[in-house]
């Protein structure tokens, strides 16, 4: 039983370094075609430099304007 989970373990392991190593790959070609988007970021920010008065303490108009904002500056970056 110990054998068999250990095989099942290694393979587990292995299938996901492949699919790493094929998900690094299809990164590579979307950076190199410019299609990069804010999606495929995460991002943490303590704090939110804007007022809330500029969003009108909307979570909603935050998400956007930040989201526009993150996306200018990405695609400054390439």
């Amino acid at each position: 039983m110990i054998v068999i989970l250990d095989w099942f373990i290694m393979f587990f392991l292995t299938m996901c370094i492949i699919r790493l190593q094929w998900y690094e790959e299809v990164s590579i070609i979307d950076m190199k075609n410019s299609k990069l988007k804010v999606e495929d970021f995460s991002v943490f920010l303590p704090e939110i430099p804007i007022k809330k008065e500029n969003y009108n303490n909307n979570p909603d108009l935050l998400t956007a304007q930040l989201a526009i904002h993150l996306e200018e500056i990405v695609a400054h970056e390439l």
